[in-house]
């Protein structure tokens, strides 16, 4: 059953009638079953998997919006560890530059180089993965994606 799979978690402050420039999903994905385990393909499948996947369509009530991949990020759920990559604080941005420098940075920890490009007023998509508590080392992994003109 999905309930066996587990859910699909938003920020409360959220609401899809009006979605925020910088919509995060997350879902866990640590064991083969999870809802979001299959985004593991996107670290392991390399970049003919990437080409064949890099499109994600998201369906609401009230809007279907297709999104490009930007990047594909490994990072520590522990803010003290070096490979450790904020994606949870913006769910929107105060300026557009703002909102380009946390592309370049995602990009810059990205394990690809994709060549995706964004403009101000791009709308984005994080999807991540989540594991077990929060005082366990973990692994999450992270996909930015950009709204398609």
């Amino acid at each position: 059953t999905s309930a066996e799979g587990g859910a699909v978690f938003m920020d409360s402050a959220c609401t899809l009638e009006t979605p925020p420039e910088n919509l995060h999903l997350r879902a866990s994905g640590s064991a083969p079953g999870k809802t979001f385990h299959a985004l593991w393909q996107y670290k392991t499948g390399g970049m003919s998997f990437l080409y064949n996947a890099e499109v994600a369509h998201v369906t609401t009530l009230y809007e279907e919006v297709a999104y490009l991949l930007l990047a594909v990020i490994e990072t520590s759920g522990d803010p003290t560890q070096f490979d450790y990559f904020n994606y949870t604080s913006y769910p929107t941005f105060a300026t557009d530059e703002e909102m380009l420098e946390f592309v370049e940075l995602a990009k810059q920890h990205s394990i690809y180089n994709l060549p995706t490009d964004i403009q101000p007023g791009d709308r984005l998509l994080t999807l991540s993965t989540v594991t077990g508590s929060a005082n366990e080392q973990s692994t999450n992994l992270v996909l930015i994606f950009r709204s398609m003109r």
